[in-house]
């Protein structure tokens, strides 16, 4: 069978099964038929008919799982600042335990290539930030980079440790004392 085939053949299947799983209220199934590339989209799709506990979980999901999310931050940041109640089922319980372990305030990292340094994804660990600053070095976007600050705990939308990557979610607006660095 050629790729368009596939295609064709495979398409009309996951919208159907994609459809059973909404009217089960099956969000998570639902979500997860969705390539990374379009998670944001399928959560958006259906965001009036969740929960608030799955609000919260399915948000959590597309962050931990979408690869680059620089080009939709405005809309992530809102979605993170929502008010809708059961914000706890965002972390998990041992992510809950490690945001409350952290200090009132406490360095973060960003690393990044071209000119990302206002992102939402920040790590507490530094040689994570290094990694990720020079994991695309050689792409012509621009020198990897690093840039550290200081962060409040109760700016802290999201902490995950999910992905070993001590990820700090805020608004880079709350991240004090910035110092950027080439690498």
């Amino acid at each position: 069978m050629d790729r368009a085939a596939w295609i064709n053949w495979t398409v009309p299947r996951r919208e159907k099964k994609l459809e059973q799983l909404r009217k089960k209220g099956d969000w998570m199934g639902a979500i997860s038929l969705y390539d990374k590339s379009f998670l944001l989209h399928g959560f958006i799709k259906d965001i009036e008919r969740y929960d608030d506990a799955s609000y919260w979980a399915l948000l959590a999901h597309v962050w931990t799982n979408i690869e680059f999310p620089w080009n939709d931050r405005r809309l992530l940041l809102t979605l993170f600042q929502s008010p809708c109640p059961e914000r706890d089922k965002l972390m998990n319980k041992s992510e809950h335990q490690a945001l409350a372990r952290l200090p009132e305030s406490f360095p973060v990292y960003r690393g990044f290539i071209g000119r990302r340094a206002k992102g939402l994804s920040w790590t507490t660990d530094q040689t994570k930030a290094i990694w990720f600053a020079k994991r695309f070095a050689n792409t012509g976007i621009g020198a990897p980079r690093l840039v550290s600050g200081i962060a409040a705990k109760n700016d802290v939308l999201a902490y995950f440790t999910r992905r070993k990557e001590s990820e700090v979610v805020i608004d880079p607006e709350n991240v004090k004392e910035r110092k950027s660095q080439m690498l």
